[in-house]
């Protein structure tokens, strides 16, 4: 597989492990439990098929998962001009999410974990710090799931720790 940077391979080759019993629907009508598992997987089929899921659930905070998802589609595939255009794409559904709900500490969560395996030469990681400090200060008032999905990423994560929750 070609790829833009060692880190953006590794970001799209996986980097999120879901425990099994961390499994739940929101009160959006989203899969999060397949969000999250389409965010960590590194095959091209597990993240279109996922998206495919997200542009027909509820559309009460979909464009922050279909951003995330679509960044995540970019790292995936080989074409350097489709890469680009799917990561742009992505990023202004993520960021148009999070400019209607800012204080959204689960988008920031999508948000910084884009951010935190984005290749330096896509200039998207200026967040990093803002997002962990909300999601840090959130945390406590976020869903089980929610919290299962942070607690999970952050055993592999340099910006999120275990000990920080």
């Amino acid at each position: 597989m070609k790829c833009w940077s060692f880190i953006f391979c590794s970001w799209a080759a996986g980097w999120l492990a879901l425990p099994s019993a961390v499994i739940g629907q929101s009160s959006e009508g989203l899969d999060k439990k397949g969000f999250y598992q389409a965010m960590s997987s590194g095959e091209l089929a597990v993240v279109t098929n996922e998206l495919q899921k997200v542009q027909v659930s509820d559309p009460t905070g979909q464009n922050a998962f279909l951003g995330g998802l679509t960044m995540k589609k970019a790292g995936l595939i080989v074409d350097p001009h489709k890469k680009l255009s799917l990561f742009k794409s992505g990023r202004t559904k993520l960021e148009a999410a999070i400019h209607a709900s800012e204080e959204n500490a689960e988008y920031r969560f999508v948000r910084l974990m884009v951010q935190e395996h984005a290749p330096a030469f896509l200039g998207y990681h200026a967040e990093i710090k803002a997002d962990r400090e909300l999601i840090l200060k959130s945390f406590s008032h976020l869903p089980a799931d929610t919290q299962g999905y942070i607690l999970d990423y952050s055993k592999k994560s340099t910006i999120l720790k275990p000990g920080d929750f």
